[in-house]
This record gives structure tokens, C-alpha cells and sequence, in this order.
């Protein structure tokens, strides 16, 4: 019960201080962007209609996971008061359908931590990537650079409404085994090709895959 009330009391700051993007000083209430449950059983908030909720936490191999409008996140685990977390949550961000797709592209396709990835790492990555999806992904690519990099295939003259990059790509594709399929065992392969993505606003929204070896 004390560590409820000490995460709880996190949240209400949280919710205080970062969860809106209206000025302190406005005269209406601010609006909220996750909603607190109030069954203490279940212990979970849920992220507002029209917000983006990410966090952080504080062994940086686990990375952050991105919470949409609707998703319940439980206190029990997801957010726990004795870990050091960060966290950001804005009601503006999810309003704009192209950003929503470009920071999704960008969470679930590039990573310049690394050059390659192997199997351990496709298991740790893709448990983000799956995170609230009624089913695994079978197959995942990650781009191993630079957003900036990325961003610039969308500069590069688009075919049928694919962008084909010039330069080649570390990658990391990571392919569910049919045999582990219950419990999310991938296996990794690495390569340096091409990619085609499509774009909106000169922002990559969409992986369509590799180009094939020239």
C-alpha cells in the first residue's frame, strides 16, 4: 500500500507539472493527458484521448516504450516508484497523424546505438515494438544510423510514392520463429543494403524494405 501511495503521489505530480500543454497561468484547467484509475487492484492509468505518453526508465538497455491514446499502463510494473524514470507526455503530438507515423517509424525501425544486432538484441527491441500489439510482429527492420540520415532518403526523388536511398544501411531484421511464437523468440540477421520508405512531409512514416543487391 505504501509504495501505491508513493507512485500514486509520483503520478500526481507527473500529472501536475508535465502532462499538459496548456500554460500554468491559463485560467482553465489544464487538460489531462492520462487518466488515473481508481480501482487499487488494477493500479493502471489510462493515456487520454489525443496524447502521447513516453517513458523512460533507468537501466538504459530497457530503452522507452510509447504509450497511445487509450492504452492502460499498470503501476505495478510499468511505472514503479522505486525506479528512476522519465517521463514526457504531450496532448499535441498524437493530433498531427504525420507525426504520430514518424515517431512511430522512428521507435520501431531506427537505432544508432548499434551497427548490428543479434538475436538477444531483436528479443530486447521487439518487446517494445510489440508492446500493446494484440499479435507479434512476425518481421522487423532496424535502420543502424542517424535520424537525420534517414530523414534525408525522403529528399531523394520518390517512385510510386517509395523513396529509394542511394547510400546503404546497417540493418537488423529481426524474423519471429514459428516454432516460439508464444513466447517471442526472434532471430536476427544482419545486412548493409538499401532501403525504401515512404514519407509525408519529407518525415519517413513507413519501412517498405530493402532494394535488392545491384
Amino acid at each position: 500500500m505504501a509504495t501505491m501511495k508513493t507512485t500514486l503521489g509520483l503520478m500526481c505530480l507527473f500529472l501536475g507539472s508535465c502532462c499538459s500543454s496548456v500554460p500554468v497561468s491559463a485560467l482553465s484547467a489544464p487538460r489531462p493527458c492520462v487518466v488515473l484509475q481508481a480501482d487499487p487492484d488494477q493500479g493502471s492509468l489510462t493515456v487520454a484521448q489525443g496524447c502521447v505518453l513516453i517513458v523512460w526508465r533507468e537501466q538504459e538497455d530497457q530503452g522507452y516504450q510509447t504509450f497511445h491514446s487509450g492504452t492502460p499502463v499498470h503501476l505495478g510494473w510499468e511505472i514503479r516508484a522505486t525506479q528512476s524514470l522519465a517521463f514526457h507526455c504531450s496532448c499535441e503530438e498524437e493530433s498531427d497523424p504525420v507525426d504520430v507515423q514518424y515517431k512511430k517509424f522512428i521507435q520501431q525501425h531506427v537505432d544508432s546505438k548499434v551497427s548490428s544486432g543479434n538475436d538477444t538484441y531483436c528479443n530486447r527491441m521487439m518487446a517494445i515494438v510489440n508492446y500493446g500489439r494484440q499479435k507479434l510482429k512476425p518481421i522487423n527492420t532496424f535502420i543502424h544510423a542517424r535520424t537525420r540520415d534517414v530523414r534525408e532518403v525522403c529528399d531523394i526523388h520518390a517512385i510510386k510514392n517509395v523513396h529509394h536511398s542511394i547510400r546503404l544501411f546497417n540493418l537488423t531484421v529481426c524474423k519471429l520463429q514459428k516454432a516460439f511464437k508464444k513466447s517471442q523468440k526472434y532471430k536476427a540477421t544482419n545486412c548493409n543494403k538499401r532501403i525504401k520508405i515512404k514519407c509525408e512531409r519529407h518525415k519517413p512514416v513507413h519501412f517498405v524494405g530493402e532494394d535488392p543487391e545491384i
